[in-house]
């Protein structure tokens, strides 16, 4: 492809987001939590609702009950991006914290403010909030201190929507000017509503009536924005070219052409659109455009309807400004080929009816399309395949590295990747929680089955936990594989899957067939214990049964065929019960046998301690003298090992085995620069596009083994 970037040439090293927020509370602030992880679903993703589409801004949760001096910038630095957004929630006991202060002060006074680099955003639960410092409190405050509690989650994701929405919209544009805050003086979003004048007009109204006392966003439509004497073709293709649409579908709206004309000409510029479902009692042909686009209700009955209406279409103006200044960003580095088609939206059939040509002729192919992730379902590239044989599609994380074209199946064919994501004990000081953590593994998973490969993990069968949510995921992206049989491989270890008896095991395999297989490994041969009763790790002869077993489970994993590769991120350091950490012994094993390894150590845990001892560091945490200080019985066990195990447990010269592999021992087909930034960066996305880079570059496995 002419002008293609070589994505091997193309190094992170310097990359940054174009927004990150950061969300802080008072350890004392009981409403803080709820709010930051609502926040997360709205303005990243939606860690419940796998095939849903989320915006993908990073967004970082700090709580302190008091902070040592310097504290509040070196967590936010860890995240760095080009405007760094930071939104206290300043509570009467943030107000009322000398620490807090000088922490919050210390933002104001950062280098970099005065240069644009942060957003400071204070938010105001009460009347009190407005002393927690002279310097702070001559700001203007985001408001909720009128608000109930029961709506501040809502009600802050919309104000942090519209300041994210006029910073990036201004972002588009040359950057701002030393000296002036980012966010500082941006002109309000403008809104279209599109609508039929008979059956829409009320709605409108109470649409217009609401943004006039409640919002700094302006509304566009035909009776108040056309000038007399001026061509009405002109101003609406004009209003809509600079606006965002919110469409009233009413009962009449499809049946006016200059409604649809309104609808094809927003398509056709995409900008960003929100249907307001209002069909009162049938509409006799709904129009096919509007589809393709998020549609809400219009609830008569809802007192806040206007709100939720308005909330709702600037979250779609903030996807597609955020996503522009995405994808410009890849491209300026290099990353995304500049011939990219660019779509604020997942592409359609009328997508590609406007799509250039690559090419003086008229045979010529249509130029490569990308689109925001996550990728589209196999049904739909199915069908535009089916159409457009040689239409490519791709997405920011896939985009150099596969591009979707007509073939049978997926890049990762036949191809498994072990996915080891657990818990991580420095999750918290990096600002990131649970849900921080669940994104990750559920993105992992959805890029290696969209891509045809095939994930492999140490089970979750709690109901409501990852392995639902990966099934939700391959049923999405089937036919991305030769054989859609077996997608997802859960292992689990004896003794524990005794917790459930054969009926329920054979009704788990019934109800899950043909995606996914649950392979109970065996009790350990030479073990001279009951291998059918269950039996917890409460002694030390049950802790060596249970470290055999999951030893042996996570061997018989790597032995597979297929297996090409393992992903690793966070993992317990302590706590655990088998020979090592969990994680650690399956990197173990994985550079034992020789298959790629990646090392995602930007949130912490073992998997920075691996990464420490690749580069000759004697990182405490792998040494028995610590693993003793926090749980006595582990010399034990390494003494019982000696006496009665295949092999000892050895955890002091674990660090020397990994010294002598060093990087190069991941054999994971990423340069060294790569491997530094997934070494540290906290960002999923820019996480597994790196893996997914090295994974285009591993021998593929053959169907079948």
């Amino acid at each position: 492809m002419t002008g293609a970037v070589d994505p091997s040439t193309v190094s992170l090293l310097k990359w940054r987001p174009v927004v990150a927020c950061h969300i802080l509370w008072h350890a004392d602030f009981k409403a803080g939590d709820g709010i930051a992880k609502f926040v997360y679903t709205k303005l990243c993703r939606d860690i419940d609702s796998p095939n849903s589409r989320g915006i993908g801004i990073p967004v970082f949760f700090h709580t302190w009950r008091a902070l040592e001096p310097g504290a509040l910038l070196q967590a936010i630095g860890a995240a760095q991006a080009d405007v760094t957004v930071v939104a206290p929630l300043v509570d009467d006991n943030m107000a009322g914290s000398d620490e807090w202060t000088k922490e919050l002060e210390s933002i104001l006074a950062a280098p970099g403010f005065a240069a644009g680099e942060y957003m400071f955003l204070p938010v105001a639960f009460s009347g009190d909030s407005y002393n927690v410092s002279d310097k702070i409190g001559e700001l203007n405050f985001l408001r909720l201190n009128a608000e109930p509690p029961e709506d501040y989650p809502q009600r802050l994701t919309a104000l942090l929507t519209h300041e994210l929405c006029r910073l990036l919209i201004e972002n588009l544009n040359p950057a701002p000017q030393a000296g002036v805050q980012a966010g500082e003086g941006k002109a309000p979003v403008q809104l279209f509503f599109s609508h039929a004048k008979q059956d829409g007009l009320p709605i409108i109204d109470e649409l217009v009536a609401y943004l006039s006392l409640n919002s700094p966003v302006e509304g566009w439509f035909d009776n108040t924005a056309i000038s007399a004497g001026f061509s009405f073709r002109t101003q609406i293709e004009a209003g809509v070219k600079g606006s965002a649409m919110l469409i009233v579908h009413s009962d009449l709206y499809a049946s006016r052409e200059w409604c649809r004309r309104e609808v094809l000409l927003a398509k056709k510029y995409q900008c960003p659109i929100l249907v307001l479902l209002a069909v009162d009692k049938e509409e006799d042909r709904s129009f096919p455009y509007l589809g393709n686009v998020p549609t809400i209700r219009w609830d008569p009955a809802n007192p806040r309807r206007c709100q939720h209406a308005i909330d709702r279409a600037l979250r779609e103006v903030l996807r597609s400004a955020y996503f522009q200044r995405h994808v410009q960003k890849l491209q300026m580095a290099g990353i995304i080929p500049s011939e990219y088609q660019v779509l604020n939206r997942p592409p359609e059939i009328l997508t590609y009816a406007g799509l250039p040509r690559v090419g003086p002729t008229a045979e010529a192919g249509w130029s490569p399309v990308i689109y925001p992730d996550p990728p589209l379902g196999d049904e739909e590239v199915e069908l535009l395949h089916s159409m457009w044989p040689d239409a490519q599609l791709t997405t920011p994380i896939s985009s150099a590295h596969w591009v979707k074209t007509k073939s049978a199946a997926g890049p990762l064919a036949g191809t498994a990747v072990a996915v080891s994501i657990s818990d991580s004990p420095d999750l918290a000081a990096l600002g990131m929680g649970e849900q921080h953590l669940h994104d990750a593994i559920q993105e992992f998973a959805r890029h290696i089955l969209a891509n045809g490969g095939i994930v492999a993990y140490g089970g979750d069968l709690r109901k409501g936990g990852f392995t639902q949510n990966l099934l939700d995921l391959v049923q999405t992206y089937r036919l991305a594989g030769h054989d859609p049989w077996n997608r997802i491989r859960s292992y689990v270890s004896w003794p524990i899957h005794l917790e459930k008896d054969s009926a329920e095991w054979a009704k788990l395999n019934a109800h899950y067939k043909p995606d996914a297989i649950f392979t109970r490994t065996e009790k350990p041969a030479d073990l001279k214990r009951d291998a059918s009763t269950y039996f917890k790790p409460d002694t030390l002869e049950a802790r060596y049964a249970w470290a055999r077993g999951l030893t042996l489970m996570r061997e018989q994993m790597d032995a597979a065929s297929d297996l090409r590769a393992r992903v690793i991120m966070g993992g317990r350091v302590q706590g655990f019960v088998g020979r090592y950490p969990g994680v650690l012994e399956e990197a173990l094993i994985t550079m034992q046998h020789g298959e790629a390894l990646y090392l995602c150590g930007g949130f912490g845990g073992a998997a920075r301690e691996i990464i420490l001892a690749l580069k000759g560091e004697s990182p405490p945490a792998l040494s028995r003298k610590f693993q003793e200080q926090n749980d006595p019985s582990y010399g034990e066990l390494i003494d019982y090992y000696r006496r009665n195990g295949p092999e000892p447990i050895d955890i002091d010269q674990v660090c020397d085995f990994l010294a002598k592999k060093g990087v190069a021992g991941l054999n994971n087909r990423l340069s060294d620069s790569d491997n530094e930034v997934l070494f540290t960066t906290p960002y999923i996305t820019e996480i597994i596009y790196l893996v997914l880079k090295g994974l285009a570059k591993l021998p593929r496995a053959e169907p079948g083994g």
